[in-house]
């Protein structure tokens, strides 16, 4: 709280200080007026000056945010270079000190991205999703984003090998030789054991323009169940998330411990995108079911966290 308040503070002397330069400007643009002799002469040199000040109240706003992003900027965490890139990531080609907030974001970008990497150097898939999570949230549309998602759909590539790797059933035995039967013919092959049910769902959960829906439930004879669900992002933000930590859980809120397969195996739903899930649980079909989806955390704003009732 203290450094907050540190930084509020900085930041409102910064701006009182951009106010007194700007008065103190126009000032002196005043004096140097009265001391010009001559109508044409004063009247020009007024045009001129008065198109001086004009620029100065324009780049006032910008100079504020640059000076506020600076500010953000100091905490030195991936979440305060952060929030200092969105505050320059409005200021137009236009403005004075565009250049200089293109320098900045590209300098924060880079500080972000390089503890993504600090993240990754471990190879376990938590310290892969962690890089993931951090890099995708650079701000597209700044310098450096181009570089933070190829990065980071190596290290998604990575993840899917080593999940892959993890999850990888065992080989299966080789096929026993059956007998011929009496007439020569090969004994017929078993075919896979039918469903028990499927039914359609109706539940879902709407948080700030993003829907999570459970759609359907299919329940094999072998206890094994399967859940299709839906994430629909119908808001202006991009809505992201870890498969890793996807997690379904029963009425005693135990996990299930079920597989995941996505649609979109990055955790990313663009706006007015729609990603796919298939929960996959073993234990028979015993509802009701918790399905948790958290969204990493935004740079603005309070994460849209999912905790769907499943209950048919």
């Amino acid at each position: 709280m203290d450094l907050q308040n540190r930084r509020t503070n900085l930041l409102l002397l910064t701006v009182l200080l951009l106010t007194a330069m700007l008065v103190a400007g126009v000032m002196v643009l005043i004096f140097q007026e009265r001391q010009s002799p001559g109508p044409v002469k004063s009247a020009q040199s007024g045009s001129l000056k008065v198109q001086t000040i004009q620029k100065w109240l324009r780049q006032l706003p910008d100079q504020v945010q640059l000076e506020k992003a600076r500010t953000l900027a100091a905490g030195g965490q991936s979440a305060d270079l952060l929030a200092a890139v969105g505050q320059l990531s409005a200021v137009g080609r236009e403005s004075p000190v565009y250049l200089e907030a293109q320098q900045k974001m590209r300098l924060w970008n880079r500080q972000v991205l390089e503890k993504a990497r600090k993240e990754a150097e471990s190879p376990s898939p938590r310290a892969l999703q962690a890089a993931i999570a951090l890099a995708v949230r650079i701000p597209a549309a700044t310098p450096g984003y181009e570089q933070a998602q190829a990065q980071a759909r190596q290290w998604q590539q990575a993840l899917n090998s080593a999940t892959a790797v993890a999850t990888a059933a065992p080989p299966a035995p080789p096929p026993l030789i059956s007998a011929p039967s009496p007439q020569g013919r090969p004994a017929p092959r078993s075919q896979p054991a039918p469903s028990l049910k499927e039914s359609d769902l109706e539940d879902e959960q709407l948080v700030d323009g993003v829907t999570l829906s459970a759609i359907r439930v299919r329940v094999l004879q072998s206890g094994e169940f399967r859940i299709t669900a839906q994430l629909a992002n119908n808001s202006t933000q991009r809505y992201v998330f870890l498969p890793g930590f996807i997690k379904l859980t029963d009425g005693n809120n135990t996990d299930m411990s079920a597989k995941i397969k996505l649609s979109s195996p990055d955790g990313i739903v663009d706006p007015e995108g729609v990603v796919r899930l298939t929960i996959i649980g073993q234990g028979g079909w015993q509802p009701p079911y918790r399905l948790a989806i958290n969204e990493m955390r935004p740079i603005t704003g309070q994460p849209r966290n999912f905790n769907l009732l499943i209950a048919p």
